[in-house]
């Protein structure tokens, strides 16, 4: 026993300061990426306003307040990436953001002659076919031969090739085959503001009945003082010993292998990778993160307790069931769904609390991954993603978190500080200083389901929904 809390002291002060560490290499390392995509969808948003505007006038008169409010987005937009292209620390230009500033600049009718000649001495056929379209605006069909090939290879993905192919077909002269483009260019933009639109309209909704259901929470709180939810601590037959071994060894292995993970990641993501390739590699990034917590949960927990994977008692310990006292499985599915609902104002409120802190962005770095190779994904990727990021995490990090943590930390403390420090270690863990309070609401939601159900279901429901909506908020935003 000397030796155990000897063991325990020692992994707490390494956790402490390999953590302090962990977070610290992850500070802004989604900066770049946020920011470059931040000026991708401020130009789609003024793309978008002023195809609405088209839909409907068939002219965005000059001088309005719409013709305004899309300049403004249009130099903001510029402005982005004119501050990355400052802050880049490489010796080396970066010609993609250079192709982006410039093709920018062309839209907003601003000169473009001096960047290209830049461009020349680096990439001077990069350089010949902006040249050929923004600057000079002429294409011979010859000259359109030699360069068209070059498009997929130079011009940048997304709203930058759109616009650049609707320059191209100006430039070739063909007035119909151009007014057919730009009447294909503004339809598309017009059904990505309204599918963004229909999206965020059902995400208000969705939060509108997550705050009635905390409302009426709060409501009949005093009201249920049934004890019925302490028999939950009649299943746990681990001590608490094992469970302070278990996570500080966890947390260890998580701070020392992340330096490996990392390279293991870059190795993944670097080069010309599919989004599938990328979905699969996460996957199995993922799995290595966490398949050795679930180890040491069943060789220091599970088995030393004499249970036997997928036993009744296994599942009572862990919560795993279709079916309580007040509940069947359509209620606890139900359940799930409300939990999901219930973790939009709680989010909402702890962004609002963070950005006080000078708190943006998220520095999870499968963001960054999903946000770069989510523009031209395919059927199988979305699939890929959808497992990798909204099924596997729900049933990992419940079975974990809320199956292991939470009941035997409500056991020896009692469910308020069993919540909160289930969803402290819940926030820490992912290792996301721009998220922490977020996580932490999204960590007390669940774990204060699993309270109110006796069953892990719900919140598998919810956190898997949570997952998707955020893959899905992606998706189509940057898609």
């Amino acid at each position: 026993m000397h030796v155990t809390h000897a063991y325990l002291l020692f992994a707490f002060v390494f956790v402490v300061i390999f953590g302090y560490k962990s977070f610290e290499l992850r500070k802004d390392s989604n900066l770049a990426v946020t920011e470059a995509e931040t000026a991708s969808l401020k130009l789609k948003y003024a793309t978008s306003i002023v195809a609405f505007s088209h839909a409907f006038s068939q002219d965005l008169k000059k001088g309005s307040d719409i013709d305004k409010n899309v300049k403004s987005t249009l130099q903001s937009a510029l402005d982005t990436l004119e501050k990355d292209k400052e802050k880049s620390t490489s010796q080396k230009p970066d010609l993609e953001l250079d192709c982006k500033i410039i093709i920018v600049k062309a839209e907003q009718k601003l000169a473009v002659k001096d960047d290209i000649e830049k461009m020349a001495a680096s990439d001077p056929e990069r350089a010949r076919l902006l040249k050929a379209v923004l600057q000079d605006k002429s294409l011979s069909k010859k000259e359109a031969e030699s360069l068209k090939p070059l498009i997929e290879t130079k011009i940048p993905t997304g709203w930058y090739n759109d616009v650049f192919d609707l320059e191209w077909t100006k430039a070739l002269g063909d007035k119909k085959k151009h007014q057919e483009k730009l009447e294909s260019f503004y339809e598309h933009y017009f059904w990505y503001l309204m599918r963004i639109a229909i999206f965020f309209a059902f995400l208000a909704l969705v939060t509108l009945v997550g705050i009635i259901t905390v409302g009426l929470q709060l409501f009949l709180l005093g009201r249920n003082s049934s004890r019925v939810n302490d028999v939950l601590n009649d299943h746990v037959v681990w001590s608490w010993q094992t469970v302070a071994a278990t996570l500080l060894t966890w947390l260890s292995f998580t701070f020392l292998s992340s330096p490996i993970l990392k390279g293991l990641s870059l190795s993944a993501t670097q080069g010309e990778k599919s989004a599938l390739i990328l979905a699969l590699s996460t996957m199995g990034l993922y799995l290595l993160q966490n398949l050795p917590a679930l180890l040491l949960v069943y060789f220091l927990a599970i088995k030393p307790g004499g249970m036997k994977l997928g036993s009744d008692q296994f599942k009572e310990a862990f919560c795993i069931t279709w079916k309580t006292p007040k509940r069947g499985a359509f209620g606890l599915i139900v359940m799930g769904f409300l939990t999901w609902a219930s973790c939009f104002p709680f989010v909402l409120l702890s962004s609002w609390a963070a950005s006080g802190f000078g708190s943006h962005m998220s520095s999870n770095p499968i963001i960054s991954e999903v946000v770069s190779s989510v523009k031209d994904m395919s059927v199988f990727a979305v699939l890929a993603f959808t497992l990798t990021l909204g099924i596997i995490p729900a049933l990992v990090e419940e079975l974990l978190f809320r199956g292991f943590v939470y009941i035997s930390l409500r056991k020896y403390l009692g469910a308020f500080l069993g919540i909160l420090l289930s969803a402290g270690l819940f926030s820490i863990v992912h290792m996301d200083q721009g998220s922490m309070l977020q996580l932490f609401s999204l960590g007390f939601v669940f774990a204060y389901a699993v309270e109110k159900n006796q069953s892990l279901i719900p919140s598998m429901v919810a956190h898997c929904l949570w997952n998707l909506t955020a893959f899905t908020m992606l998706l189509m935003m940057y898609s």
